[in-house]
């Protein structure tokens, strides 16, 4: 991510060569449907602005800052080098980003499957659907976005892996984070159908071809039309003492997440009674 602290960065470029994790303080993942619902319409303003014939020129979204902490770098192969940030700011968003891909990747998934489709096209749509699944989602078996916490199973299940939002809600011991993280990813399929259905719909055809070329401009849209400013920090107490006045949508975090995140905190940061003490009287 080069730049200076001004510049607005498109979401693309704030993946490139990135893994992100979420520190031990933050919240599991809390968007709701309407959450992802606003994103879903912002993307579609965008999407909508950028395809009108009597556009004077192409329109960007501002998503918002990002505070990131360092944690060094990885090696996900032999000739490359990754930075390692903590998210203290934009969990949300960028989680969201991610859940929102890889539901178009499912959907691409299923047009290169579908008989009407010729090998020659299907072999195109894996080619593409692979690599924006390794810039977004997963690369070398290493998530781009590590949640952890109670929010990491379903991630695993519904978005790294295989099982459908749907299958996954079915089950009985789900805590919040998990259903939240599986209805994400229905709200986008369902809202990606319905977009099928108006567009490239007309009785029983569909417009395969047409869809993908959508698909894979929806996803240019989010990456590359999103922008958000960037501020990193280099020390996990600059980046606690940030989380306590900030959070992902300009709202305050309720009371219990504003203790729990600190107590998570200073446990993390206790090597001794001193420490532990300094943290309370703060």
């Amino acid at each position: 991510m080069d730049g200076t602290p001004d510049d607005n960065f498109s979401l693309s470029s704030v993946f490139s060569q990135s893994y992100f994790v979420i520190p031990e303080y933050q919240r599991d993942y809390a968007w709701n449907g309407s959450n992802v619902e606003d994103l879903l319409d912002d993307i579609e303003f965008v999407y909508q602005q950028n395809n009108d014939e009597d556009a004077e020129e192409k329109v960007n979204h501002y998503f918002g800052t990002l505070v990131l902490e360092e944690r060094g770098s990885v090696e996900p192969t032999d000739f490359e080098d990754y930075d390692v940030f903590g998210i203290v700011d934009g969990q949300q968003r960028l989680a969201t980003v991610a859940i929102a891909i890889a539901a178009i990747i499912d959907e691409m998934a299923d047009i290169a499957s579908n008989n009407q489709i010729s090998d020659d096209i299907s072999s195109t749509i894996n080619e593409r659907k692979s690599d924006i699944g390794d810039k977004y989602v997963e690369y070398q078996d290493i998530e781009r976005i590590q949640l952890g916490g109670l929010a990491e199973d379903a991630y695993e299940s519904v978005i790294l892996g295989n099982r459908s939002a749907e299958s996954y809600l079915q089950q009985n011991d789900l805590v919040d984070a998990e259903r939240k993280i599986a209805n994400a990813k229905s709200t986008v399929r369902d809202r990606l159908k319905e977009w099928k259905n108006e567009r490239f719909k007309e009785g029983d055809s569909t417009d395969y071809a047409g869809y993908y070329k959508f698909l894979n401009s929806i996803v240019k849209i989010l990456t590359q039309r999103f922008e958000v400013n960037i501020k990193i920090v280099e020390d996990v107490d600059e980046a606690a003492r940030m989380f306590k006045v900030i959070n992902d949508r300009g709202r305050d975090l309720r009371l219990h997440d504003k203790v729990r995140s600190h107590l998570v905190y200073c446990a993390s940061q206790s090597d001794s009674m001193n420490s532990e003490r300094h943290c309370l009287v703060e």
